[in-house]
């Protein structure tokens, strides 16, 4: 609470034994969420304590609708703006472009790339210091491997397959 500016309202809200500093506002109950709601993340706080445990979640962020088909639409098309919306700024700043030819493929520019390889660097630095073992798969595998494993028939969004890449059901 030291980091925030003195000047600053600050709000602190009840629910059941917990207190909470956030911008709020809580329900009387889950029971007012609505017949359908799908959690979107969580937040920890992180709070000033000499513990070297990580802080457990705080706070649930979630989206409600009064019926399953109203949350779905909402998702549905909340994915779409949020994939345009990065297709769009990777465009304009010159950062990667995606082709017809190649769906769902990124062609990374110079600056991204170099970006991208920095914090690949970084990541198996990190990775390498655990004992971390990585391994390097195919990219694309044939339809049969997905049916094996149970993903074709359970997935809603596009295996990485030759035959996907052909047919875009997802399209």
């Amino acid at each position: 609470m030291t980091q925030i500016p003195a000047d600053e309202e600050i709000s602190i809200y009840k629910q059941g034994d917990c207190w909470t500093c956030c911008t709020g506002p809580h329900l009387p109950s889950t029971g007012k969420l609505g017949k359908a709601f799908s959690c979107c993340g969580e937040a920890g706080a992180l709070l000033a304590r000499r513990s070297e445990e990580p802080a457990a979640p705080a706070h649930l962020r979630h989206r409600s609708s009064p019926d399953r088909s109203m949350l779905k639409d909402y998702l549905v098309s909340s994915k779409r703006r949020r994939s345009a919306t990065i297709r769009r700024l990777g465009r304009e700043m010159g950062l990667f472009h995606q082709q017809e030819e190649a769906v769902g493929a990124i062609f990374w520019h110079p600056k991204a790339w170099r970006l991208y390889r920095k914090l690949e660097s970084y990541i198996r630095r990190r990775l390498d210091a655990t004992g971390y073992q990585e391994v390097k798969t195919p990219q694309i595998l044939d339809r049969s491997l997905w049916e094996r494993s149970g993903h074709w028939e359970n997935s809603t969004t596009p295996c990485s397959s030759s035959e996907a890449a052909r047919t875009r059901p997802w399209r």
